[in-house]
């Protein structure tokens, strides 16, 4: 038991030793570059990747032992890695951007961007300079730290010097040559943005906030929900609806709801803005006319005689009436004459008349259809009984009916109505056996 405490506190004394004897002592790369006459990768030591295709090859040479030196790749991995006099040789696929450096006795390099491109066939050599801080003989750093935010993270890309680079929830670090980088940014439905960045002495930090080239759309439908949405022709959803991101511009709507009748329209979507539409439909189905009541009085005309009456209807569409009129006189007789004072009934011969005095009386009941013809006029025909009774005074204080000037039977009338909101003006016609006719004028209210 003893034992094992021993060996693992010397474990532990052993690794804080090597951690305090890193602090101060780093690793650099101060050069990087291709060998464009050497041919080892393509003719003299050639080495296939997994997908056939020949690797890079990258020649590391170090101020120490260059074995005590290990490595980390990108996501593209290593192919193999050869020791070699006085060097190591990275095999690497086509397309590499990354490489980490460590020493158990110095600060590991991590995330050293690769200053040119890695390609098929072609070699490098990459010096590795071990230094302690303060150290006269050290070389200056040919890098610097940069780290770029990409805002918003999700789905972003970001290529520095034309290269697409590795991010990780939009963050991008590497150590990098000083000097001037590019950069590029850009995410689906954001503005690209780009520019150039000046690695110096100090550690660069960034942040690229990408504007939204996209807005959104809410639809809401009246007098009911659940329409269907359709947007450039595509069913997107029901109202009401609120849309994803939907790429600045112009859309076509529609809407379809069963008993409605479909309505199209079309919206304009403004970057960084959301579009509110409330559109109304119309049913398909008719609504029910609502059922008016219809009140009138009315004052009937003829040269001879003057009468009042009252109307009632009701109607929708169509409907019915009632009215009534009369003079509010009554006559009684006990003879009759023609127009030319004779006797044809109850008597004989032609008596005295005494001049003006006569005696008369209208009464009607009549009936029939009322039809709504436009949104503001009416006409209404209708029959019934009436009587009108014209009566002559003899100089005895008898009473003769004049049947020349009197009508009694059918009544028959027809006319139109006029509204006016829910004022109501009448103009008709009315007839006592088409021998009594008369025209009438009303004045009443719709409710």
């Amino acid at each position: 038991m003893k034992k094992y405490l021993i060996l693992t506190a010397l474990v532990i004394v052993q690794a804080l030793t090597s951690m305090a004897y890193s602090q101060g002592r780093y690793l650099d790369i101060p050069t990087f570059r291709q060998l464009t006459n050497d041919m080892t990768a393509r003719i003299t030591a050639p080495l296939e990747d997994q997908n056939g295709e020949i690797c890079a090859l990258i020649k590391v040479t170090a101020n120490i032992d260059v074995t005590s030196l290990t490595f980390e790749p990108d996501g593209l991995g290593f192919q193999k890695i050869e020791q070699h006099p006085g060097e190591l040789w990275i095999y690497l696929p086509n397309g590499s951007r990354y490489i980490s450096a460590m020493h158990n006795d110095y600060s590991p390099y991590r995330n050293y961007r690769y200053p040119c491109n890695i390609e098929s066939g072609n070699v490098y050599e990459m010096k590795i300079y071990a230094y302690k801080e303060n150290d006269s003989t050290a070389v200056s750093s040919n890098s610097q730290m940069l780290v770029l935010r990409v805002e918003p993270a999700e789905n972003s890309k970001l290529y520095i010097d034309n290269a697409e680079v590795p991010l990780k929830d939009g963050m991008f670090s590497a150590m990098m040559q000083k000097g001037v980088h590019t950069y590029m940014a850009e995410s689906p439905m954001y503005e690209p943005s780009e520019g150039d960045i000046q690695l110096e002495e100090k550690e660069v930090t960034r942040t690229v906030n990408l504007r939204p080239q996209f807005g959104h759309l809410n639809i809401y439908s009246l007098p009911e929900a659940d329409a269907k949405v359709f947007v450039n022709d595509k069913e997107v959803g029901v109202t009401p609806y609120k849309s994803d991101r939907l790429k600045a511009g112009t859309y076509n709507i529609r809407l379809e709801k069963e008993f409605f009748f479909p309505k199209d329209t079309s919206v304009v979507i403004f970057a960084g803005s959301t579009n509110e539409q409330t559109i109304s439909m119309v049913s398909t189905i008719k609504p029910k006319e609502p059922r008016m009541t219809l009140i009138m009085a009315e004052a009937a005309f003829h040269p001879a005689q003057t009468c009042f009456g009252v109307m009632v209807g009701l109607v929708r569409k169509n409907g019915g009436y009632v009215r009534g009129r009369t003079d509010f006189g009554s006559v009684s007789t006990d003879m009759e004459c023609n127009d030319k004072g004779e006797l044809t009934s109850g008597g004989s011969g032609t008596p005295y008349y005494v001049e003006g005095s006569t005696s008369k009386s209208r009464l009607s009941i009549t009936g029939g259809y009322l039809r709504q013809i436009t949104s503001q006029f009416y006409g209404y025909v209708g029959g019934g009984y009436g009587d009108r009774t014209l009566a002559w005074e003899t100089t005895d204080g008898k009473y003769a009916k004049n049947t020349d000037h009197s009508a009694s039977g059918i009544a028959l009338e027809a006319g139109g109505i006029g509204r006016f909101g829910n004022l109501a003006v009448s103009l008709g016609v009315q007839t006592i056996s088409f021998k009594y006719t008369e025209a009438s004028l009303g004045v009443g209210v719709f409710f």
